[in-house]
């Protein structure tokens, strides 16, 4: 497994770990923001939607808005392992303001719904 990725990462060339690296830190620096979208994303990036759409498709294989989704949950996922903070609390600090839906996407990525995961 850890070999897969090792011949993924040679196959990214340099301009494209730096793009992926602004992406990560862009995304990650806007978790609170429930209003950040693709369109924040590609004015922050300082690339057209199409573009940053064809980018982003190219190098994860998924849609931006996937892409964002993903790691809102992925960080959900840490901060939910650390047990300081309720459901509700976590969704919020990820930048998902509807309850339902952190959990409806939550499942859909984990196979669980957030509170069968925080017992």
């Amino acid at each position: 497994d850890q070999e897969i990725e090792k011949n993924t990462l040679k196959a990214i060339n340099e301009a494209e770990q730096v793009f992926l690296s602004k992406l990560f830190t862009t995304v990650a620096g806007n978790f609170p923001d429930d209003a950040f979208s693709v369109e924040s994303l590609s004015k922050e990036i300082g690339m057209s939607r199409p573009h940053l759409y064809r980018n982003v498709r190219h190098l994860t294989g998924i849609s931006p808005v996937a892409f964002i989704r993903n790691l809102r949950l992925n960080k959900a996922l840490g901060l939910m392992k650390q047990r300081k903070k309720n459901i509700t609390e976590i969704a919020l600090e990820v930048g998902i303001n509807n309850p339902s839906y952190f959990a409806k996407c939550f499942h859909e990525k984990y196979g669980i719904v957030p509170s069968q995961f925080a017992v």
